[in-house]
């Protein structure tokens, strides 16, 4: 049987727009790869 690992991140408190803020982007070089249709994803 497989094993599988996980982990859990927290968010500091007061850190929630620097969260948003360094998520919002995609890395260009997915555009690249993918056309910018990554998964659903598109750019905000």
């Amino acid at each position: 049987m497989t094993k599988r690992f996980a982990f859990k991140m927290f968010l500091k408190p007061g850190c929630e727009e620097e969260y948003q803020k360094r998520h919002a982007a995609i890395w260009p070089e997915l555009v690249k790869i993918e056309g910018g249709q990554l998964a659903g994803h598109r750019e905000r």
